[in-house]
């Protein structure tokens, strides 16, 4: 039997807690004996630059992303190859609406990055995007059919 949770969000998305590093996430999912897991933060993948590096021997896992449309529909994303993040991105960058995140409401969003070979954490000015659904057409069209 195969034991996995593929909708968890680190401290980079909004709705999550300032103690979902990558670190806890993965330590806890082995504690729990997951066999996959999936981080998909909300509208961003900029949390799993190092996330393979982490997992590596540790669990298997998916890239992903959740991302919110201006129809409130949330649609998840999943992918086996790093080399997508970085176009994904550069996309999600470029056509989401950008609304300031609300730390009071939302809470802080937090990105970990490796500096001198040891996991850190920036606090971001991250923001909250929307994407209408045409979005999702094109970024299926680029994932699945070339």
């Amino acid at each position: 039997m195969i034991f996995y949770d593929l909708h968890i969000h680190s401290a980079l998305s909004p709705c999550s807690d300032d103690d979902m590093t990558l670190n806890n996430i993965i330590n806890m999912a082995c504690i729990k004996e997951l066999n996959l897991i999936s981080v998909s933060d909300h509208n961003t993948l900029k949390q799993l630059k190092h996330f393979e590096k982490l997992a590596e021997g540790k669990i298997d896992f998916l890239y992903g992303v959740e991302i919110q449309t201006n129809e409130n529909i949330h649609i998840l994303g999943y992918f086996h190859e790093e080399k997508y993040l970085e176009d994904i991105q550069d996309y999600l960058d470029d056509h989401l609406i950008k609304v300031k995140n609300n730390t009071e409401y939302y809470g802080n969003q937090y990105v970990f990055v490796f500096l001198q070979g040891v996991m850190r954490c920036q606090k971001t000015p991250v923001f909250l995007c929307f994407l209408t659904i045409y979005f999702y057409l094109c970024i299926f069209v680029y994932m699945f059919l070339g």
